[in-house]
């Protein structure tokens, strides 16, 4: 537990790629089988090996005017039956920028069955609008501008559709509700869902462990 804690820490400071590491090891702070402990082992081994790994957060827009609005970014990424969970449930991450400089990053599984990849893309952009319109509002309360609307990024095509144009069937009401509530802020303009290959989505560490 003492050595979770630790790498919370860092999680929360340098270093996001431990993201999935921390969420899985998370689970077996209670009854810890045998398992969990090689993985922590091998956790352990990779932080030693990057111990001289730094991030770099560096702005790609600065601001030249305070009152300039802010650019807000995000990425999503979500597997599909997770085979290291027991109930097959899939896990998923995501980054959130702000001109370019990284402020929230999040690995986690998902709490019930998806049925398809496609389902668990949408469960993934649901919960990460939710992240990106919390940090909006924050930055917001503080006096800052965000200009609208927000990149949001995802590599799975189907789920890019599904958001862009009305899909009014889903098979479980817990999907439609999520699809209904973020899809307000795609047609309030706040969020546009962007296609993006997966090579290009920075999100996709969070859903691999190490």
């Amino acid at each position: 537990m003492n050595i979770v804690g630790e790498l919370n820490y860092h999680v929360r400071t340098w270093r996001p790629d431990l993201c999935n590491a921390l969420s899985r090891l998370s689970r077996y702070l209670k009854d810890t089988p045998v398992v969990a402990g090689r993985m922590l082992v091998r956790t352990l081994g990779y932080v030693k090996k990057t111990a001289k790994w730094k991030l770099r957060l560096r702005a790609t827009k600065p601001l030249s005017d305070i009152n300039e609005p802010l650019i807000v970014e995000a990425w999503c990424d979500s597997n599909f039956a997770d085979k290291s969970d027991d109930r097959a449930r899939s896990h998923m991450g995501w980054n959130i920028t702000i001109n370019g400089v990284l402020v929230v990053s999040k690995s986690n599984r998902q709490t019930f069955t998806a049925n398809s990849t496609h389902e668990s893309e949408c469960v993934a952009l649901h919960d990460c609008m939710e992240q990106v319109m919390m940090t909006t509002v924050l930055l917001e309360e503080l006096g800052f501008t965000v200009g609208r609307p927000i990149k949001q990024n995802c590599d799975n095509n189907s789920a890019v559709l599904t958001y862009n144009s009305e899909q009014p069937e889903w098979r479980s009401p817990t999907l439609a509700t999520k699809y209904y509530h973020s899809r307000d802020y795609v047609d309030n303009e706040d969020i546009r869902v962007i296609y993006i290959p997966t090579g290009d989505n920075n999100s996709d560490i969070h859903t691999k462990f190490l």
